[in-house]
């Protein structure tokens, strides 16, 4: 509506000009196209200026990221495993190669050990003696039977001997309890006798008891000699006598046998005190040979060389089997791929001043194209104090170590990323306006100006 009110006053004011004009009307249609050819050059101009001034507008208040990009390495989060040889030796084997991939423990090397190995022996023979011989001892004292089938496969000998000293100490202690009970035999046969002899001995006793009670009242009534009264007193006298012996020879046997008893008891328990003693010994030197043993196991961790940790081998003993190595001598050293890898960016020293720790850094990896795998996200860890020059005709730089946020590129996790791949890292080390950024070439003319030779 504004539009066509507008030319409506437009053709109105037109129409007076021309009534009051007093000039051909050719030349005012000319006018009349230069009016409207103005207005469409000034509608322009203003686009133009608002553009401008939109795009102005736009630059200072849009950010660019300012960057520094290095190149660098892969390198593993871990320190390189260097891998040693406490008791050295002859190589026997050389099972990895460099480059090869290793688990964690497997092994890598052989040494010989041959002395080492023999003392191991020695000492497992030594053990079963102990134990087999424990057992028997054990046994003996417990008055069982021993056991020895753990020890029968690897040991017969040893077994058959402790087998044989168990029979002997056996057959010697039942010799000592046989004879103990042959004895308490003949003193409870005695004990039996003289307790069936006693009733007899009793009436013998009570009889010749009535008798001279007899012969003393006829002897008092005078119808009685008195020699016969002496020869019956003495009679009786002997037959008390055997009484008394045998009334007190039930309980002399009784204590015969509880002393016989006590003696049978006392041999089986210093039988097995004795043997107990002997378990004691045995079980002191078998302690001692076990840390003897121990000191062997730790020994012969060294006969094979186990990588400690999952990685890469990079630098092992290329030796023949025979070659001897010193001990603490290197036998290999491996990469490790546990704990991931980092990045080991070499920056240049005129980026060094505006990279800070904790600066984020976009890391593209030269074995996966970032156009399709993309980048991997990560930050500023460590920033070497000095620059660092690998050779007089190359450049110094300075090494920057940079986590990463994860060890694979892309969404595919088989996309390791691996020690020894490189890649270019790119570091945020702030931001600026567009403005700012146009303006750096007049603020560089300016600060440099008029100051020639």
């Amino acid at each position: 509506m504004d539009a066509q009110t507008s030319l409506a006053e437009l053709g109105k004011s037109i129409t007076t000009a021309i009534g009051l004009e007093r000039r051909p009307a050719i030349l005012i249609g000319d006018d009349i196209d230069y009016i409207q050819v103005t207005r469409k050059v000034r509608g322009l101009l203003i686009g133009i200026v608002a553009i401008h001034l939109v795009l102005l507008f736009l630059s200072l208040v849009i950010p660019v990221e300012e960057v520094a990009r290095a190149r660098g390495e892969f390198v593993p989060v871990r320190h390189t495993q260097v891998i040693q040889t406490a008791e050295g030796g002859a190589v026997e084997a050389v099972l990895s190669q460099n480059g090869d991939h290793v688990r964690r423990g497997q092994v890598i090397a052989r040494f010989k050990a041959t002395n080492l190995l023999r003392d191991i022996q020695q000492s497992n023979i030594q053990m079963a003696y102990l134990q087999v011989n424990i057992e028997r001892l054990d046994a003996f004292a417990s008055g069982r039977t021993p056991n020895f089938t753990p020890w029968v496969a690897s040991y017969p000998d040893t077994v058959l001997d402790a087998q044989n000293l168990y029979q002997q100490q056996q057959l010697e202690l039942d010799r000592i309890i046989d004879q103990s009970d042959r004895q308490i035999d003949e003193e409870q046969t005695a004990l039996a006798a003289a307790q069936s002899e006693l009733p007899a001995a009793r009436e013998s006793r009570n009889a010749a008891n009535e008798v001279l009670k007899r012969m003393q009242d006829g002897a008092a009534r005078g119808f009685v000699a008195r020699n016969r009264i002496a020869q019956t007193q003495e009679d009786t006298a002997q037959i008390e006598r055997t009484y008394t012996q045998l009334a007190a020879a039930p309980a002399q046997h009784q204590a015969r046998i509880k002393r016989l008893e006590a003696e049978r008891a006392a041999a089986k328990a210093k039988s097995a005190a004795d043997a107990r003693d002997q378990q004691a010994q045995l079980l002191t030197q078998m302690n001692q040979l076990k840390a003897t043993r121990a000191a062997y196991s730790a020994r012969s961790q060294d006969i094979d060389v186990h990588s400690p940790v999952a990685g890469i081998v990079q630098k092992i003993s290329e030796t023949l089997a025979g070659t001897v190595i010193p001990p603490g001598g290197t036998v290999a050293e491996i990469v490790p791929l546990e704990g991931g890898v980092l990045m080991r960016a070499h920056v240049s020293p005129r980026d060094i001043g505006f990279v800070k720790l904790g600066q984020n850094v976009a890391v593209k990896s030269d074995a996966f194209d970032f156009s399709r795998f993309g980048t991997v996200h990560g930050k500023v860890t460590r920033i070497a104090a000095s620059n660092t020059q690998d050779a007089p005709d190359q450049a110094p730089y300075i090494l920057v170590e940079i986590a990463l946020d994860r060890f694979y590129v892309g969404t595919d996790k088989s996309h390791v990323l691996t020690p020894g791949m490189t890649g270019e890292a790119t570091i945020l080390t702030g931001r600026k306006t567009i403005f700012q950024y146009l303006l750096k070439p007049v603020f560089l003319t300016l600060d440099t100006a008029f100051r020639e030779r």
